[in-house]
């Protein structure tokens, strides 16, 4: 069911405070974040009409506070905050919130924000649903070599996409090492960095290790990009083990059809070492003409 849908149905309305959380704490919903706090309001409204009044003393703003702490509050247009303050807060925040909320968004400087709704812009814009496109490194890798240097990554996709992020897999022990991940691409043959990732925009999608950039970057069809890896120096003997030195890997017209989109990845040569594994590629998933 799409996320537009789901919030207009009655099952949202009877859904617990705790699954609404869980919902509104999601990076991939396709749906405008003012359509989502319209749609917490509605949940809150209808949660207050079925309580017994008399037992259970809680207004709309004790109800819906927590869910509107989940709220990106920079993913809302001027416009969007304004008809917001106008409608949808009225009974919810006071005057000097609205207009705090509304001086942040124009402003940029989140510390404006009302003390009690915590500000979003520490959280990742949402996006749309996943596209992922597996990465096989099943081919005898290269004569051992010293590169020196960040482990790079050099691929390129048949059409236009939104690069997300990359899922790895790392040995437990080294997955806090691994400190900056970088995305460059190339225009008119000059390589330019377009996204940036660390251990704060590290999470677990669907049980697996996922490294996001820190905003989807948008990828030209058949033009080269690199992904970088940098580990923590103070750890390279530790890194290396037994092994001291790079394995470079050759993929040449490795292509990996995606799980839909019809998107085609093409591996065009990897330099990475023994204990880093990439398990495939996230993009946006493109939407459906209606």
């Amino acid at each position: 069911m799409e996320t537009k849908e789901a919030i207009a149905s009655q099952d949202w309305l009877n859904i617990s405070a705790e699954s609404m959380l869980e919902f509104l704490d999601m990076d991939c919903l396709n749906i405008k974040e003012a359509d989502l706090v319209r749609a917490l309001i509605r949940w809150g409204k209808f949660q207050l009409e079925q309580q017994v009044r008399d037992t259970l003393d809680e207004n709309m703003r004790s109800k819906i506070l927590p869910g509107l702490r989940k709220i990106r509050f920079d993913s809302l247009t001027h416009l969007e905050v304004a008809e917001l303050c106008k409608e949808e807060f009225g009974e919810v925040l006071t005057g000097d919130e609205k207009s705090s909320i509304f001086m942040a968004n124009i402003t940029g400087d989140w510390k404006l924000m009302p003390t009690d709704i915590v500000s979003s812009s520490k959280l990742a814009q949402r996006h749309g649903p996943y596209t992922f496109c597996p990465v096989s490194l099943d081919t005898i890798p290269a004569e051992i070599e010293t590169i020196r240097g960040p482990l790079a990554f050099y691929f390129q996709v048949d059409k236009k996409a939104d690069f997300i992020g990359v899922k790895l897999n790392l040995p437990s022990c080294l997955q806090d090492t691994l400190t900056l991940i970088e995305l460059y691409t190339t225009c008119n043959g000059i390589w330019t960095l377009i996204g940036t990732g660390g251990p704060k925009s590290k999470s677990l999608h669907r049980g697996e290790m996922f490294y996001k950039i820190s905003a989807k970057q948008s990828l030209a069809a058949n033009t080269e990009s690199a992904l970088t890896f940098s580990f923590d120096t103070s750890q390279d003997d530790f890194l290396l083990g037994h092994e001291k030195a790079y394995t470079t890997y050759t993929l040449t017209k490795d292509k990996n059809p995606s799980c839909s989109d019809g998107l085609t990845l093409e591996v065009l040569n990897a330099e990475l070492r023994f204990y880093i594994h990439i398990q495939g590629f996230v993009f946006e998933k493109v939407q459906s003409s209606p």
